[in-house]
């Protein structure tokens, strides 16, 4: 559990540090706090990561937003994903035990995805890189959600089944690779924090429309 740390009519700070049920599953000394900063159609959260402990700490970190999926006002109207640059990065899917497999061809062409739940049926869709740093979640001529990230590598996007959401994840580290060492510093994207480190990561939603 988060403990609440300060806050305002606009923002407020968040904080998780280390306790005996945490280092059950994870042997490390650390402080997470996420700051929360809301200013007109944006809502901007950056998490602070510190080694408190004496040794290296490897860790991975992702934020993990959902949407509705329609946006509101757009029922039955085709909804898309854009990158910029026009970037059509290769993909990656999850196997039933949670491994990730080999590259394959991506579902954006020339930097935009045409959105359809059946992509979503083999589960979640991976970008390890080169998807850059923002993507928009809309429909054209109507409701959007534009994302932009910082120090934040990878891409998840994610729905279930008939659900009426889209999770558009951007994360630095990934589930294991099939075939790999489970141990979790073979694991790709995983961050290396020296001892009284502080590591940065940011993330911004706009609406419009």
């Amino acid at each position: 559990m988060f403990n609440l740390v300060d806050r305002d009519a606009r923002s407020c700070r968040l904080r998780l540090v280390d306790t005996a049920q945490t280092r059950e599953s994870f042997p490390r000394a650390f402080r997470v706090d996420i700051i929360f900063v809301l200013f007109e159609q944006t809502l901007a959260i950056t998490a602070e990561i510190e080694n408190t402990g004496p040794v290296v700490m490897p860790f991975s970190f992702g934020f993990h937003p959902g949407f509705p999926w329609p946006l509101p006002a757009a029922s039955g109207k085709p909804h898309l994903l854009r990158l910029d640059d026009g970037a059509e990065p290769k993909m990656r899917r999850m196997d039933a035990q949670g491994f990730i497999g080999d590259a394959e061809s991506s579902f954006f062409r020339e930097g935009r995805m045409h959105l359809d739940p059946t992509q979503f049926e083999r589960g979640a869709i991976i970008h390890e890189a080169d998807w850059g740093n923002r993507i928009v979640f809309g429909v054209a001529g109507g409701p959007e959600v534009a994302i932009t990230v910082a120090g934040l590598p990878s891409l998840g996007l994610w729905t279930r089944p008939g659900a009426p959401f889209l999770c558009i994840e951007p994360w630095h580290g990934l589930p294991v690779r099939a075939g790999a060492g489970d141990d979790i510093e073979e694991r790709p994207g995983i961050i290396f924090l020296d001892a009284g480190d502080t590591r940065t990561m940011s993330l911004a939603i706009a609406v419009s429309g």
